[in-house]
């Protein structure tokens, strides 16, 4: 008798585990934050909660990569989901799937403030020195993400860290910085000083559709993501989380 109610309890946790579903972010603010600490946080974190909440069959996990080796995790089946993505960004030769567009934002350019300097300042970029994030892909540079290419075309300077991206221009690391539209409001709600210190360009280098990539062998299909992402859209628990990051809901 005591074997069988061992066998029941061992049967029944087996039928009630959840299927883990491998999530992966690199650093990439508000999406993602690291901290030097190893600490997570950020609008990915925050959706994966609300994705456990919502349902019963997966368990979301997130794991850190970084942005120049998210590729090969695909490659070699450790990541099933990766947020905020789009396949435009180097995706074209790898076996991923998309989910539905479900945020808006884009990348702006900024400068630090002089007499004089206006938006024409950022019309010429071949004469600025640039600084972007590493392993980033950027419209003005044709989506191109090779360090070398990057540095010896258009003289980059390229960080791990786009938080520091608005320090480094300010202390004339660089001409012209390239950061995300969500990240810089953030920052300058945190720091209403750096409003006087740097200029915003009204243009942008390029505008994200960001989307859910999915890996072929992944737990969860394309249509049950969807049905997820809808959810959390009827409840608020979407909007919620990226008014909270300054990410724009599509």
């Amino acid at each position: 008798m005591t074997k069988i109610l061992i066998l029941f309890f061992l049967l029944s946790s087996f039928a009630s585990a959840k299927v883990v579903v491998k999530v992966r972010g690199y650093n990439f603010a508000p999406f993602v934050n690291i901290s030097p600490d190893g600490d997570v946080s950020g609008a990915t974190i925050s959706i994966l909660n609300e994705l456990n909440k919502i349902q019963s069959k997966f368990d979301f996990k997130f794991y850190k990569t970084s942005a120049k080796r998210r590729y090969n995790h695909f490659d070699n089946k450790e990541i099933d989901l990766i947020f905020f993505e789009d396949k435009s960004w180097g995706w074209d030769k790898y076996e991923v799937e998309q989910s539905k567009r479900f945020a808006s934002g884009g990348e702006v350019f900024i400068a630090k403030k002089e007499y004089n300097r206006d938006q024409s300042y950022f019309q010429n970029l071949k004469t600025k020195k640039i600084i972007g994030v590493l392993g980033f892909h950027y419209s003005f540079a044709g989506y191109e993400a090779n360090e070398n290419i990057l540095k010896r075309r258009f003289s980059m300077l390229l960080t791990s860290s786009p938080r520091s991206i608005v320090d480094l221009i300010i202390k004339g690391r660089g001409d012209v910085g390239i950061i995300t539209e969500s990240l810089l409001r953030r920052q300058l709600k945190e720091i209403p000083s750096l409003k006087s210190q740097i200029l915003v360009s009204t243009k942008y280098d390029q505008r994200y559709k960001h989307k859910v990539l999915i890996g072929i062998n992944s737990p969860i299909s394309k249509s049950e993501l969807n049905s997820y992402i809808d959810i959390l859209k009827a409840n608020g628990a979407l909007k919620t989380i990226l008014d909270n990051h300054g990410i724009k809901l599509y």
